[in-house]
């Protein structure tokens, strides 16, 4: 039986709720982080004209583009970084081992998300022993999150590091969630059920790659956190995992949803004490709200290569022009 415009919306209205809540709480817990020799890597940027009315006009790759105003972006990230420890030195702040970026584009009624690899090399702030910046190095983005003396300058390290792989665009909230999330979140879903294209077994008999589980948690923290023992060990592959994840918890959350209206925000104050984030439970739901029959775009990533650094640490090189496009498809408009 078809749908109603009304069924549509509260629909749309339900997953968009859905998709910042789950991606804000999946990142919790993933992997472990290396420390790398800095990198020098340029990339192509536009040149900026004089703004026409409120819209900056840039040059790229022979074409004229303008600027799109009325965009939201969200920044969420997965911290592995125990409950209890402190940062010293503004060195210790944990890894943002998972990042996604969401840019809610009100004109277009459309939503973007781009997932960034963790070893992207990417010029990042550093923080010296008393913990005052003291420069940019080349290093995987992961590494951004663990330079600040609170977690508020973390957060906003790892905002900068965004910002610069992204060509410059401006980051508006940002939202990371620490590891015991993980778990607070599959439990209050009651377990998430995934097919395994993964085999795990070697982690937990049951994680045999075919299987359909309804995931425990410590279940749901091995399939988010594994990689070197999984597969061939890749960034790649566990990014997929997580992907596999994120769609399962989003169905789940929907059939909650249509239970009750309250899931979603019951599921943020459950994340709450796990999360540090400069945008408001209220403002979240308020930018759903606005979004509710927007279109919702499969999640990017960025092309490029997987290499041992020098250090014998994984790294990965986005290729030329990758970001830029991206850039240049979700935050401006070609005029000619």
């Amino acid at each position: 039986m078809p749908q109603s415009k009304g069924e549509r919306h509260a629909r749309a209205k339900r997953n968009l709720i859905v998709l910042f809540l789950v991606l804000a709480a999946i990142g919790a817990a993933f992997g472990v982080a290396q420390s790398i020799q800095e990198r020098n890597q340029v990339q192509q940027r536009g040149v900026a004209h004089e703004a026409i009315g409120q819209r900056k006009r840039v040059e790229y790759q022979g074409k004229t583009y303008a600027e799109r105003t009325n965009l939201t972006t969200i920044l969420l990230m997965g911290i592995d970084k125990d409950e209890d420890s402190a940062a010293y030195g503004g060195r210790s702040g944990g890894q943002s081992d998972f990042l996604l970026l969401i840019v809610i584009d009100h004109a277009n009624k459309r939503v973007s998300q781009l997932q960034i690899d963790r070893d992207t090399m990417t010029p990042v702030r550093v923080y010296g022993v008393l913990g005052n910046p003291v420069g940019t190095q080349m290093m995987q983005i992961s590494l951004s999150h663990g330079y600040g003396r609170t977690p508020e300058e973390n957060c906003k390290n790892a905002v900068l590091a965004t910002e610069n792989l992204l060509e410059g665009i401006r980051i508006d909230y940002y939202m990371a969630v620490n590891m015991p999330a993980m778990s607070a979140l599959n439990h209050a879903l009651g377990g998430v059920t995934v097919t395994l294209e993964d085999d795990l077994s070697h982690l937990d008999p049951a994680m045999t790659k075919g299987a359909t589980l309804t995931l425990t948690d410590e279940q749901a923290a091995l399939l988010l956190r594994s990689r070197l023992n999984v597969g061939e060990g890749t960034n790649t592959e566990r990014m997929a995992r997580q992907r596999v994840y994120m769609e399962a918890a989003i169905a789940k959350l929907q059939e909650e949803l249509k239970k009750s209206s309250n899931v979603a925000g019951k599921i943020f104050d459950a994340l709450e004490s796990n999360m540090t984030a400069n945008i408001t439970r209220g403002k979240l739901i308020n930018e759903a709200n606005v979004s509710y029959n927007y279109e919702v775009l499969p999640v990017a990533t960025l092309a490029g290569e997987h290499e041992v650094g020098e250090d014998g640490f994984m790294e990965f090189h986005v290729a030329e022009g990758a970001a830029a496009d991206w850039v240049m498809q979700v935050f401006y408009d070609l005029l000619n």
